[in-house]
């Protein structure tokens, strides 16, 4: 019999995956977290039924993630990482001897756990000296600090459920001041995109868009 994982985008649209093995499911306090054997793209991790990321394509999201606001920023010495518990953003910015130290606030330990276990190869990029770990909300986290940061990176998922904080207008101030920070993030849907959009335009009275 066939195994199959089907990704829902609407009613009438869906992406289908065909699986060898299941070898994880679990359920947070946050979301429900799976991880398949795919034929196609090897591992890959889900979270509520959305895939986050696998073998094949997790170098595409983190290498892109990192490297551009690196490649702007003249001086990077110490970075948070908002999300990122898989690890795949530090294991890239570990990759620049310049950088002292990277904070990395995730919410959510179970997923840190299972992605140490059936991915070492990016959640290794947690096991850096240069490394401090929280399990937090990323905008309670960011309340209290106050302008301690080169470069802010938001690896967050979708705006449901615990991580809508990270797309209200408080977050953007925050991480705006007193200079505009740099962050992306890897695989939003349109919606997320046009919710984003939707909060710059929002917040701020001079954007200049860049592509």
């Amino acid at each position: 019999m066939q195994m199959w994982f089907s990704q829902y985008h609407t009613a009438n649209v869906k992406l289908d995956v065909r699986i060898q093995e299941q070898l994880f499911s679990g359920q947070s306090d946050y979301q429900k977290i799976d991880v398949f054997k795919s034929y196609e793209f090897g591992k890959m991790v889900a979270l509520d039924g959305e895939i986050v990321f696998s073998d094949t394509d997790e170098f595409i999201y983190d290498e892109m993630v990192t490297h551009v606001p690196m490649a702007v920023h003249p001086n990077a010495k110490k970075i948070l990482i908002i999300g990122g518990g898989d690890g795949g953003v530090a294991k890239e910015l570990i990759k620049y001897p310049s950088v002292e130290h990277i904070d990395v606030v995730e919410t959510d330990k179970m997923f840190v756990d299972v992605c140490r276990r059936f991915f070492p190869e990016v959640a290794c990029g947690l096991e850096d000296e240069r490394i401090s770990m929280f399990y937090d909300d990323g905008l309670r986290f960011l309340r209290r600090k106050h302008d301690e940061y080169d470069l802010i990176i938001n690896d967050s998922t979708d705006p449901l459920g615990h991580t809508e904080g990270l797309f209200t207008k408080e977050f953007y101030v925050i991480v705006t001041k007193p200079i505009i920070r740099i962050w992306v993030r890897k695989n939003y849907t349109m919606r997320t995109l046009y919710t984003l959009l939707y909060f710059i335009n929002f917040c701020f009275t001079h954007i200049v868009y860049q592509l």
